[in-house]
């Protein structure tokens, strides 16, 4: 058996503090979603507003959370990657206007475009 060198309270407090970080970036991110969402509501009627947020939506929504993703290991984001994929469902149900996705169509969504989903 391996033994764990440091402090063990040590650790738990690094964990707890990486999961709140995470859930606050997350959660900005998901602010920004929601001002994206309104976008075609504020744009004039005769831009492509809705189809520029959806663009803005898939490319630049979730830049913050995956590094999140990619430099904090899962037990740290995994909360915040679940709050943070129902706020981009969210945004884009409001952005289309759509009604309440199942969860087929949520998975669609979720899927690579190259899948024949949304790149959500």
């Amino acid at each position: 058996m391996r033994r764990r060198r440091g402090n063990p309270d040590i650790r738990t407090e690094l964990a707890e503090f990486a999961e709140r970080r995470c859930e606050e970036v997350a959660a900005r991110a998901a602010a920004l979603l929601q001002r994206l969402a309104l976008l075609p509501e504020l744009a004039s009627p005769h831009l492509p507003a809705v189809q520029c947020a959806a663009l803005l939506l898939r490319v630049c929504g979730v830049g913050k959370v995956s590094h999140l993703l990619r430099t904090n290991p899962p037990t740290s984001v995994e909360r915040a990657a679940r709050s943070f994929d129902e706020a981009v469902l969210d945004a884009y149900t409001k952005l289309a206007r759509l009604d309440p996705l199942s969860q087929a169509q949520r998975a669609q969504c979720q899927l690579p475009l190259r899948s024949g989903g949304r790149g959500l």
